[in-house]
C-alpha cells in the first residue's frame, strides 16, 4: 500500500514537471536554434578575411605617387579550400592578391617587399614585372601578395575558444 502512494506521488510529480516544461518548450527551442545559429555562422565567417582593413593596409604600404589601376583577390571560403602553391617551399596561403599600380617613377622593390611584410597574414609577395608606358611616362607593375590564415578575422568564432 505504501509503494502503491509513493507510485501515485511520484506519477504526480512527474506530470507537474513535465506540464511546467511545456511553458517553457519555446523558450528552450529558441535556445537550440541560436545554439545552432551560431555554430553556423562560425563556419560561413571562419575564413573572412577583413577586406577593409587588409586593403587600407596594402594601399598604405605603396610608396608616395603610387595607384592601385586594377586589382583581383582569389580566397578561399567556407566550403572550398584555397587551392595551394605545388612549389615545395611556399607557405601555405588563404587568398592571393594581384595587383596593379601606376607609378611616377621606379619604386625600390626591397623597400616595397618590406612594406607589404607588415600587412596582417602576409607570406610573401613578388613583383612579377615592371613596365614603362611610353605615352604616359609613368611605369605599370604587377604585385602579387600572398596572405595566410592571419588575415582572417575571427569575428564569428572568437567564443568558440571559451
Amino acid at each position: 500500500m505504501d509503494s502503491a502512494t509513493q507510485l501515485q506521488s511520484a506519477q504526480s510529480q512527474t506530470s507537474s514537471l513535465l506540464a511546467q516544461q511545456q511553458k517553457y518548450a519555446e523558450v528552450r527551442s529558441a535556445e537550440r536554434d541560436t545554439t545552432l545559429l551560431g555554430s553556423a555562422q562560425a563556419v560561413a565567417g571562419s575564413t573572412e578575411i577583413d577586406w577593409d582593413s587588409t586593403l587600407s593596409s596594402v594601399a598604405s604600404a605603396l610608396p608616395t605617387g603610387v595607384q592601385i589601376s586594377g586589382m583581383t583577390i582569389s580566397a578561399a571560403d567556407a566550403t572550398h579550400p584555397f587551392e595551394q602553391s605545388t612549389v615545395a617551399l611556399d607557405k601555405p596561403r588563404i587568398a592571393t592578391l594581384q595587383f596593379t599600380v601606376i607609378s611616377p617613377t621606379i619604386p625600390s622593390v626591397p623597400d616595397w617587399t618590406d612594406r607589404l611584410s607588415g600587412i596582417t597574414g602576409y607570406v610573401d609577395s613578388s613583383i612579377s614585372s615592371i613596365a614603362l608606358k611610353e605615352d604616359t611616362g609613368d611605369y605599370t607593375a604587377t604585385i602579387g601578395l600572398d596572405l595566410d590564415e592571419k588575415a582572417y578575422d575571427g569575428k564569428y568564432t572568437k567564443d568558440t575558444d571559451k
